[in-house]
């Protein structure tokens, strides 16, 4: 499944869902780089508590050792890796996908330590079951770990980036001096969001039915009326709207 996620920056990234058996695929590499590491662990560590082995106390202290163990290695070692290898842990390295953040923002290490926490629910009754399930019903194919943490898994090559518009329509002859007197001394600046808001409104306002455009050009212009404070008429809204633009980005200025 493809999918398309826009940055806060307004940048589109293409992506190819991971399928189920490319994720199986490196899960069980993972899981054998982690029974590696719980074997060699569990004879450098787990040696000290063999002498109590024969009390119950011993062995239940055995238990809980390796219980902890087992726990610490699968929430450690996907936390560690996917943190110090920008989503990939060695087996999606090696199966070619990867994690990445569902809102395009930057993966956080928050983001990471949750999906990974919730693994514990994702591995009822067996390691990846219960995971593996929610992920063929869902559309993104997300893990409950991946719902809860906001995170996807996805193909690493097939990554497509869309560079956002810059260009705007605007007519030469729409300017106001005098909403550009008081946008100058009211001192309110536009977020990059507001800008690219009114940008893409600009740019598509001729695809509008003929019979609404008025109607939805004049609710655009009193929405932005309000989000910079202005106050009293505005005279024409089109011209409102591209001067308010203008102004705020010194776009063609006339």
């Amino acid at each position: 499944m493809t999918i398309t996620i826009e940055s806060p920056e307004k940048i589109s990234f293409t992506y190819e869902t991971a399928p189920i058996g490319t994720r199986i695929g490196g899960f069980i590499i993972d899981l054998i780089v982690q029974a590696l590491v719980i074997i060699l662990a569990a004879l450098l560590i787990g040696s000290f508590l063999i002498a109590d082995f024969s009390s119950s106390n011993g062995f239940y202290g055995l238990l809980s050792f390796f219980f902890i163990l087992s726990f610490s290695v699968q929430w450690g070692y996907f936390v560690f890796f996917e943190s110090l290898m920008n989503g990939q842990s060695p087996g999606k390295k090696l199966t070619g996908i990867t994690v990445i953040s569902e809102n395009g923002e930057f993966l956080s290490f928050s983001s990471i330590a949750l999906r990974n926490l919730i693994r514990v629910v994702d591995s009822f009754p067996v390691p990846g079951f219960l995971g593996g399930l929610i992920a063929m019903k869902d559309k993104k194919s997300r893990r409950f770990g991946d719902i809860t943490a906001g995170t996807l898994v996805v193909k690493v090559s097939d990554t497509v980036i869309t560079e956002p518009d810059f260009t705007t329509s605007l007519r030469p002859e729409s300017n106001s001096a005098d909403i550009n007197a008081l946008l100058n001394n009211s001192g309110k600046k536009l977020s990059e969001k507001d800008l690219w808001l009114i940008r893409t409104f600009l740019n598509q306002k001729w695809s509008l039915p003929e019979g609404k455009r008025r109607e939805v050009i004049q609710k655009f212009a009193d929405g932005l009326q309000r989000k910079i404070g202005h106050e009293g008429t505005i005279g024409d809204p089109l011209t409102f709207i591209e001067t308010v633009y203008r102004n705020s980005t010194n776009e063609n200025q006339k």
